[in-house]
Formats: C-alpha cells, sequence, structure tokens
C-alpha cells in the first residue's frame, strides 16, 4: 500500500475476532442466518459472502466482540453514536473519508464497489 498502512481484510478480522473471543462458527453462522458450510468457506479463503450476510454476522457477534471487530478494520463505532439522520451521515462521510485516504488505488475501487453494491441490494435494484 502506498501509505505505509496496513488494511486488515473482514475475514483476517472476523478470524481473530473469533478466536480471542471463542466465537464458534456454528453459533456465529446461526446467529447471522448463513450456513455454516458458508462462512466455513468463506473463513478459509475459498468463497466470498455478500456485503449483506457480512452486515448480519458483524451484528451477530457478542458486543465486546463486535467493538474489537471494529476497532480491527479502523472503524468508529457508529452504533453507538447517538447521532441521528444528517449528523449520522456526516459522521459516516467522514469516515470513509478518513478510511479511504489510507487505501491503495485497487482497494479504494474494490470497496467503492461495495459501498455501490450494498446500496444496490439495499434498494432493490438488480444490477
Amino acid at each position: 500500500m502506498a501509505s505505509g498502512i496496513g488494511v486488515v481484510s473482514f475475514r483476517d478480522a472476523l478470524r481473530e475476532v473469533m478466536a480471542v473471543h471463542g466465537a464458534q462458527a456454528s453459533v456465529v453462522a446461526r446467529s447471522a442466518g448463513i450456513s455454516e458450510s458458508s462462512l466455513s468457506k468463506y473463513l478459509s479463503g475459498t468463497f466470498d459472502l455478500r456485503t449483506s450476510d457480512t452486515d448480519r454476522i458483524r451484528q451477530a457477534l457478542t458486543p465486546a466482540a463486535h467493538e474489537h471487530l471494529l476497532r480491527l478494520l479502523g472503524l468508529p463505532q457508529l452504533e453507538l453514536l447517538a447521532a441521528d439522520g444528517q449528523d449520522r451521515a456526516l459522521l459516516m462521510e467522514s469516515a470513509i473519508q478518513d478510511f479511504v485516504r489510507q487505501c491503495s488505488d485497487r482497494d479504494y475501487l474494490r470497496i467503492l464497489g461495495a459501498v455501490t453494491r450494498g446500496r444496490t441490494e439495499a434498494l432493490g435494484h438488480s444490477t
């Protein structure tokens, strides 16, 4: 990376969080509403999950594990902030800007693609 600052992938961060917090794949998968096989393949690097699946995994973690995951990813805990509406949008925009400043062009394009796909899915549009 050009900036010399490493970015931890969600997959690597999730592996570490599960190991540190003793989270079993079967429990995380069941809580997130995905198959244990899909989670196992994702963690081994042979399968990619949809953004909605990773969001559900993140939400299925215990509060301590969730906080640890966000720290590893370098993301603020926006869910814990009291902001709403426009303030929350501005905080999110600021966090994204700070994060992408540290990314290579390749990582930036990958992140932009994930945001676009997530918005498309959220709005129910097909790609």
